[in-house]
């Protein structure tokens, strides 16, 4: 007991507190995470801040750890940080007595706020307003409805810019098309909003023009009650549990119609599908043909490997979230639409080919997303071919002090040609002694980044820190010690 006891009063200890940014006041109840750098012993761990907004962990090996917090409506943070969307920095404990405190400091989440106004600056009540991204399409990130005055909040959004737009509105008091601030249907003249962190856009009002909107009724043939149908235009996605619908309050231009729904066990699908691309300027009426849709299979895996087919829209509102597509016997079953696909191989193989139903963009990298329409007028199914022998990039993250603990590295699947990413963005952590690895890789070109100034960079941004091109060959294990980026 006494051995335990002098361990115990011997290890290290990280305490510290969270607090609000501006205020300095502490967050009660902010989750806090520590996790081990590789090469430090132990698991990762996680507490809540106590009323005081402090927290301790104890007991703690020599070592390098990242420490994390984070708490709703606040954006989550790292200790050390440059700015809101770098990397942290990790803390070194170099003794088994030493202690540490930290001040982590939370920033809020950005807001948009105005007025929906009329032609007199009368404030419009009930009006739906929308935060986009701005970015080609917009992404939409946040949705609000304004009050008795016509005051509208949009919140919880990161930095970086954006357009506000109203989502239209048919009433008897009037008829108002989708509008962008100030006074715009056309996104290119919209007013772009940038916003910093911890920071509020006051007086982004939005006057709506007025004008006809229109109807799509959209039926789903033949019916059945456990069917969707979604609505796509450039500005966002909707669906609905129905097999008979009426989209309201449309303004012109262009939009996609998809529907799904159950097949008849007969048919030997799981589910059926339709789409339909329309040009709106009047009330359409859209008849939605149920058809079944294209297949995936794998082929060269290993008995009983884990494979993940991972699946994202493709539509006119851009790429949507990432979902799973479920493998049985090695082969899936594509929804109605256009899609871009992925395959996650088991351990040591790749995507050697991918054939069948594939758009000319994807063709020249298979570990890469790959565009698909489903049903295609052609050939109908889509085929992914592993093959054995995936290659591998080790090395050490250097600075002028030497090798560094903790540092984020980036790798990029790269066409150098295109000049695009062709797969998600990898990360590895640099353990304790500045080491990184990654594995499995397919033949190709990669861009590889270490550095603590970003967290996920884009392709823009590994251009701008010089990101370093390499190539990996089948079978190979490629030595590469990048030196740490850093902002000057």
């Amino acid at each position: 007991m006494a051995a335990t006891a002098a361990v115990s009063l011997q290890a290290a200890v990280v305490r510290g507190v969270v607090v609000e940014n501006f205020t300095s006041k502490p967050l009660a109840r902010a989750m806090v995470t520590l996790q081990p750098v590789g090469g430090t012993p132990g698991a990762m761990k996680s507490m809540r801040a106590n009323s005081h907004g402090g927290f301790g962990f104890a007991s703690l090996a020599v070592g390098a750890y990242i420490v994390k917090a984070s708490r709703k409506y606040f954006m989550p943070a790292e200790y050390g940080q440059k700015r809101w969307n770098s990397a942290g920095m990790p803390v070194i404990l170099e003794d088994d007595d030493a202690t540490v405190f930290l001040d982590i400091r939370l920033l809020r989440y950005s807001a948009i706020s105005g007025t929906v106004l009329d032609e007199n600056d009368e404030g419009l009540p009930a009006q739906d307003v929308l935060a986009y991204r701005n970015s080609k399409p917009p992404e939409p990130m946040a949705h609000a409805t304004s009050d008795e005055r016509g005051v509208y909040r949009l919140f919880g959004l990161e930095p970086g810019a954006y357009v506000v737009r109203t989502a239209g509105n048919q009433s008897s008091d009037g008829s108002y098309l989708p509008t962008f601030s100030k006074k715009t249907d056309k996104l290119e003249q919209a007013r772009t909003v940038d916003l910093q962190p911890d920071r509020e856009a006051n007086d982004v009002d939005v006057r709506p023009l007025p004008g006809r909107l229109y109807t799509i009724t959209a039926a789903v043939t033949p019916p059945n009650p456990d069917s969707s149908i979604t609505l796509v235009s450039e500005l966002g996605r909707k669906t609905i549990r129905a097999f008979l619908h009426r989209f309201a309050n449309l303004p012109p231009g262009d939009y996609e119609l998809f529907a799904q729904s159950p097949a008849e066990p007969a048919a030997g699908e799981s589910f059926m599908g339709a789409m339909q691309r329309i040009s709106l300027g009047a009330d359409a009426n859209v008849s939605l043909l149920l058809r079944s849709p294209s297949g995936v299979t794998v082929s060269g895996a290993p008995a009983n490997a884990d494979i993940a087919i991972r699946i994202r829209r493709a539509d006119l509102a851009g790429t949507g979230p990432t979902d799973v597509l479920p493998l049985q016997n090695g082969a899936a079953t594509i929804p109605i639409g256009r899609w871009e696909l992925t395959l996650q191989p088991p351990a040591g193989t790749y995507v050697s080919v991918i054939s069948g139903a594939v758009s000319a963009a994807g063709r020249g990298r298979p570990d890469g997303w790959q565009e698909v329409a489903s049903p295609p007028s052609g050939y109908g199914g889509v085929r992914f071919m592993l093959s054995t022998g995936a290659g591998a990039i080790h090395g050490i993250v250097k600075s002028s002090d030497g090798p560094v603990s903790g540092a984020p590295v980036y790798l990029e699947a790269y066409n150098p040609t295109a000049y695009k990413r062709v797969a998600a963005l990898r990360t590895a952590i640099c353990d304790k002694h500045g080491q990184y690895r990654f594995d499995d890789l397919a033949p190709g070109s990669y861009r590889i980044l270490g550095t603590f100034e970003y967290i996920s960079p884009d392709v823009e941004t590994m251009d701008a820190a010089g990101a370093q091109l390499v190539t990996v060959d089948a079978h190979s294990d490629l030595s590469h010690d990048p030196d740490l980026y850093l902002i000057r």
